[in-house]
């Protein structure tokens, strides 16, 4: 569902309040945003590692509310609504330092595009990479096709910004992004040093998936997935896989209207049962469940030569990324657009009219 039709009317939408944005430029400059609100404590830990390397003019955009697998929907009527601040906290964003951001009404795709296209974050400021996460739960396969993590680097990669959407293997409240942000450090930097010199091809974004470093027993969780605890173990290059998640739908008790007119009832359907393809996960569930971080390189180009043009990059620059030790297929991601056609293609620009 597009966030347009979620949206509040002007009756009541709170009023817009801008607070300008410094302008200058303290590092290389990168824009965060997640689809997990600007709430989360995911888009919070990654500002925080950037922020503490010290390299880095870091910029928040983010949903002011949560809009996980909202897919590549964009607004396309009414205005997006946005707060800004020059210290995130005062929107809602739980760092411990004042960092530039802005909370929107809408999907992580308007976000993007919003904060890449406009005055929002001051003056002329433009991004040279897009972060989106680290979100809550992995993101792999197909599930990249829905996922607004994944859609936000991909808006970001179509616009010509260098983009990576981080995803973290743990549902639980107490997960570790403290250290999965601290294992995207390397890939962001390989990323932001591919982009300095020119050699990042052009409409690829970079998805990972890191394991969660808390040391607990492994398990597995309600989708069937399993997860590794403990130290991440490593870094992997690998496409995605063809898996998924399968659910169903069963009917529950229907909502009568106002006055209880049963013939203009609405039927009620839940979703429920859902589980992960995990025996089509190839190398990407393989590496991730043995608990290393899985790096796949994603083009929005049909072929698949800039893809391994940027897993060659990746592996000679990130320490420790290699492709030995677990077995595994996959496919890649210019194919999985290829047989997605144009319906994935054009999904930045359909939203469903419910």
């Amino acid at each position: 569902m597009a966030y347009a039709s979620r949206a509040p009317t002007a009756a009541t939408a709170p009023p817009r309040v801008v607070t300008p944005v410094p302008d200058e430029d303290s590092g290389f400059r990168v824009l965060i945003t997640n689809d997990d609100g600007i709430h989360a404590r995911g888009l919070a830990c990654l500002a925080a590692a950037l922020h503490a390397d010290g390299s880095y003019d870091v910029r928040v955009v983010a949903p002011h509310t949560e809009q996980s697998a909202c897919g590549h929907s964009i607004t396309l009527s009414g205005n997006l609504e946005a707060r800004t601040a020059a210290d995130g906290r005062n929107l809602g964003l739980p760092t411990t330092f004042a960092v530039p951001a802005a909370s929107v009404r809408g999907t992580p795709a308007d976000c993007v595009k919003l904060a890449t296209t406009s005055a929002l974050l001051g003056g002329s400021w433009r991004p040279q990479l897009v972060v989106s996460g680290i979100n809550r739960g992995p993101n792999f396969g197909l599930c990249t096709v829905v996922s607004g993590t994944c859609a936000a680097a991909r808006q970001a990669s179509w616009q010509g910004f260098p983009s990576i959407a981080a995803s973290l293997d743990c549902f639980a409240r107490d997960a570790d992004y403290e250290a999965a942000a601290k294992a995207l450090l390397p890939v962001i930097a390989a990323v932001r040093s591919a982009a300095a010199d020119g050699t990042w091809p052009t409409r690829v974004y970079v998805n990972v998936n890191l394991p969660d470093a808390r040391h607990c027993p492994a398990y597995v969780d309600f989708l069937g997935m399993e997860h590794a605890c403990g130290p991440v173990r490593g870094v992997r290059i690998a496409p995605l896989s063809e898996a998924g998640v399968v659910d169903e739908y069963v009917q529950q008790s229907d909502q009568l209207p106002p006055g209880g007119d049963a013939a203009a009832a609405w039927e009620q359907w839940k979703l429920v049962n859902a589980r992960s393809e995990v025996a089509k996960g190839g190398a990407e569930l393989t590496y991730l469940a043995a608990g290393y971080a899985v790096v796949s390189p994603v083009s929005l180009r049909p072929g698949d030569a800039d893809e391994r043009r940027a897993a060659a990059i990746l592996r000679r620059t990130v320490p420790g990324a290699s492709n030995s030790g677990v077995g595994g297929s996959g496919v890649s991601a210019a194919t999985l657009a290829a047989t997605l056609g144009v319906a994935a293609l054009a999904l930045a620009y359909m939203r469903p009219r419910l």
